[in-house]
């Protein structure tokens, strides 16, 4: 019989650990910090931006310019499967109970007293986020298609028995209508930016020729943060439904059924 495991999960010390040495070796110095991450690390962007902004200025150092950058972090809360049934949200609810988290965005918790487990997900954090965001996702991002929709078919395929019908068109359509109703916090913002594509795939920032060649809006990712970082403007770009974007960048990184975390 194999005895009980007692098991530590020590994130949030990791990460506290992380910012206090980094402000020892001279973060403090520095002009601008931009804390960003792909897929779970996107996550943890949404989840740790403010706390991560109020760190610094509580270390002494508020002129810092501060920006988050998470990328295919957005996860949507309680979308059901194409089977009918949601199963991401109590599947997560399950890591924030086993792992005890809680370290997530103040304003968020203050808002979600009695269901705090809510402020895991970035959906719920979104609203309350005020250090600004320069967020990049795929509205039918492939890990999503694949776990979170559960869809059946190969998005990319163009012969065989996996390519998609127009019933499993229609369901990315419409889990891509979802995600852009949950960015409403992000698209009414007069101070944050974004780059949210409609093409299968899963990060943008870590793969080069996505976050340089990539297309919506007649620019690319670079170009888009660029022009919203030294204060061009820009705002959110806003792709259309899936399959109208002729520019999007096939990686096998992202191919059907793989768990790119």
């Amino acid at each position: 019989m194999v005895g009980s495991v007692t098991l530590h999960f020590s994130g949030a010390h990791i990460f506290n650990a992380t910012i206090t040495k980094l402000l020892s070796l001279g973060l403090g110095q520095a002009h601008e910090v931009i804390l960003k991450g792909c897929s779970a690390g996107g996550l943890a962007v949404y989840l740790h931006c403010d706390l991560f902004s109020a760190m610094l200025a509580e270390a002494g150092f508020p002129s810092i310019r501060v920006v988050c950058m998470p990328d295919a972090g957005f996860f949507r809360m309680d979308y059901p499967t194409v089977q009918g049934e949601p199963l991401y949200t109590s599947e997560q609810r399950w890591v924030y109970d086993t792992q005890g988290v809680v370290q997530m965005d103040a304003g968020c918790i203050s808002a979600h007293p009695s269901d705090t487990w809510r402020c895991f997900f970035s959906e719920a954090n979104l609203p309350y986020i005020t250090t600004p965001l320069f967020v990049t996702q795929d509205l039918v991002d492939s890990w999503q298609m694949s776990n979170v929709l559960q869809l059946p078919c190969n998005p990319r395929a163009t012969t065989g028995s996996s390519v998609c019908n127009s019933t499993w068109v229609s369901a990315m359509n419409t889990f891509r209508d979802s995600m852009v109703a949950a960015y409403a916090p992000l698209l009414q913002s007069p101070v944050n930016g974004g780059y949210l594509s409609t093409c299968y795939q899963h990060c943008h920032q870590n793969i080069d020729d996505v976050y340089r060649k990539e297309i919506v809006g007649n620019s690319t990712v670079e170009a888009a943060f660029w022009k919203w970082w030294t204060g061009g403007g820009g705002g959110v770009l806003l792709d259309g439904e899936w399959n109208t974007n002729g520019q999007c960048f096939g990686s096998p990184y992202c191919a059907h059924g793989e768990n790119n975390q």
